[in-house]
């Protein structure tokens, strides 16, 4: 029965580990493509709280596909 719970806090720390590599990678290339790591960060920051959080309440199911939701579900388990 012990194993069972390290063997699920390993898959929780994995999964929040793929979630931050992702919106690390996502920022960095912001940063890269816009030469300015405030301006990634506003549209960075923007799009997840602006731009997702209007999506999720025009399009009922489209919000399940936005980025921000999937990275969310990744950090949670999955679903």
């Amino acid at each position: 029965m012990m194993m069972h719970h390290v063997k699920e806090h390993i898959i929780a720390k994995g999964n929040a580990l793929l979630a931050s590599l992702v919106w690390g990678v996502l920022g960095l290339t912001l940063a890269a493509l816009l030469r300015s790591s405030a301006v990634a960060i506003s549209i960075g920051a923007g799009w997840v709280l602006v731009v997702e959080s209007v999506a999720a309440a025009a399009f009922e199911g489209g919000a399940a596909w936005l980025p921000g939701s999937v990275l969310t579900a990744i950090a949670q388990g999955g679903n």
